[in-house]
């Protein structure tokens, strides 16, 4: 275990201890539970989001045709980073999709979320929004993070709208950063500190007393 810097606002930061995911428990949001992930969650469904062009249009996975092995050997791997935690999310018991904290950087107390919404059918209902907070509820509440930031395309303006509904704020942006089929496109930074994190708006819990 680090020692625990103030954080912003006087928030006391860190636990440092990710190591093989000892931290790691369910925790719900709204509608949203967060369950860590197996590889039994790797199915064909799951893979079907990978390949689904509306889905991938804004992921790295859409550069390849993703395939059942493929997947878990991605997802065996995240399980195993001692600074990733990847889980599947649930609405009412039905997997759909998955949320991720990782690029851990324990001397500065930050972590990147990322988030995988492939059940369209549950689109527009305000879902993602919940597996977002949850996340970060987990970061902030779990581990001790004293901020978390997160990327999206300039053109997603979707997951730029949720973010900031989340209380991410723009930080900057990384202009041409990227290529897509309709040209090169900017990468927007958004951060959100401890201090800032908007409890009430979104109560969180976890789902056990571990």
């Amino acid at each position: 275990m680090k020692d625990k810097p103030r954080g912003e606002g006087g928030v006391t930061a860190i636990r440092y201890d990710f190591s093989n995911n000892r931290n790691m428990c369910a925790v719900s949001c709204g509608q949203i539970l967060l369950d860590p992930m197996v590889a039994a969650q790797v199915t064909s469904t799951y893979v079907d989001w990978l390949n689904d062009t509306e889905v991938n249009a804004y992921l790295e996975v859409r550069h390849h045709r993703q395939t059942i092995d493929g997947a878990m050997a991605y997802v065996a791997a995240k399980i195993a980073e001692p600074h990733t935690c990847l889980f599947a999310a649930y609405e009412n018991g039905r997997f759909i999709g998955t949320a991720k904290l990782d690029s851990f950087r324990p001397y500065h107390g930050t972590a990147m979320v990322a988030f995988m919404f492939g059940e369209k059918s549950v689109w527009g209902r305000g879902l993602g929004s919940q597996m977002v907070m949850a996340a970060c509820h987990f970061g902030f509440q779990r581990i001790g993070l004293r901020k978390i930031n997160a990327g999206c395309y300039g053109r997603n303006i979707a997951s730029h709208k949720l973010l900031e509904k989340c209380g991410f704020s723009l930080e900057g942006c990384q202009t041409d950063q990227v290529m897509t089929k309709d040209g090169p496109d900017d990468v927007l930074i958004f951060g959100l500190l401890a201090s800032a994190y908007p409890h009430a708006s979104f109560p969180a819990a976890f789902a056990d007393a571990n």
